[in-house]
Order: C-alpha cells, then sequence, then structure tokens
C-alpha cells in the first residue's frame, strides 16, 4: 500500500487541471445561435462565460476560433470578447476546426495535453491527435469525451 493511501495527483488520475488542459471556445458567434432553439440561449451564453472566466482566472489557456466571420457567421459574441479583450480569434473558413491547420498549431503551441472544446453548434469531428479531447455542452454542463460523442 502507498504511503498517500492511493490517492496520487489529480493528473494522475486523467482529470482536466490547470496545468494539463486548454481550453477551445469554437465558434461562439450569433448564427451558430440558432441551431440551440430548444435551450435557453441566455443560459448557453452564461455558462460559456461563466467558463471562460474560470479559464482565465485559473491560468488555462484559451483558443478562441470563429468561421466565416464576414460572410455568415458573424463576429464572437461580445461576452466573451470582454472576457478576452487581447486575443484575436483565429479565423477559419471551414466547420470542423480541427482540419484548421492554425488552430491545431495554436492548441498544439500551448504544451497541453488535454483539450477541453467548448462548441457553439455542431460538436466537431475528433480526429486522432496526441492530445485527448473533452467537450463541455454549454447546454446541460455535462462532460463527454471524444469516444462518448
Amino acid at each position: 500500500m502507498s504511503q498517500n493511501n492511493g490517492s496520487g495527483k489529480r493528473s494522475e488520475k486523467g482529470l482536466l487541471t490547470p496545468d494539463n488542459c486548454v481550453v477551445a471556445l469554437i465558434d461562439h458567434q450569433p448564427q451558430m445561435l440558432f441551431g440551440t432553439s430548444n435551450f435557453d440561449r441566455q443560459g448557453i451564453i452564461n455558462n460559456t462565460v461563466a467558463l471562460s472566466k474560470a479559464a482565465r482566472v485559473f491560468d488555462v489557456p484559451v483558443v478562441l476560433t470563429t468561421v466565416e466571420t464576414k460572410s455568415f457567421s458573424g463576429n464572437l459574441w461580445p461576452q466573451i470578447h470582454a472576457v478576452f479583450p487581447d486575443q484575436e480569434p483565429i479565423e477559419r473558413s471551414t466547420m470542423n476546426s480541427w482540419d484548421d491547420r492554425k488552430f491545431v498549431a495554436a492548441i498544439e503551441r500551448t504544451g497541453r495535453k488535454k483539450s477541453s472544446s467548448l462548441v457553439s453548434g455542431p460538436r466537431p469531428a475528433s480526429p486522432s491527435q496526441p492530445c485527448r479531447r473533452f467537450t463541455t455542452d454549454t447546454m446541460s454542463t455535462s462532460w463527454k469525451t471524444a469516444a462518448e460523442m
């Protein structure tokens, strides 16, 4: 039996911790909320802002990304921009953020081995990458691994 009664560090148990993860805020744009008519849109925004502020407080790196801001989806929600006023979102032309080189490079630059993606709208496909992915569902606030989606 170990000295610590079986309790290792949180990061050894596979949990997301401030030192092992990055948060990706994907497509938090006005047009993307139209697909969420069965949920309270203000609640979705509030939950997203709460997670954003928690990431900032705990010094968790955050990657912001948007898709087709000028032609379809609109700009990043102002509530998220207010939390990260000096951070420019990575603009994409493809719906799947994990297919975008700039987005993947931004995630990799953090050096973190786990990512929590907070997605507005359809969930992205999760191709095999060296980073374990989790998706936070702002509608129900449940956690799912990529394998469970």
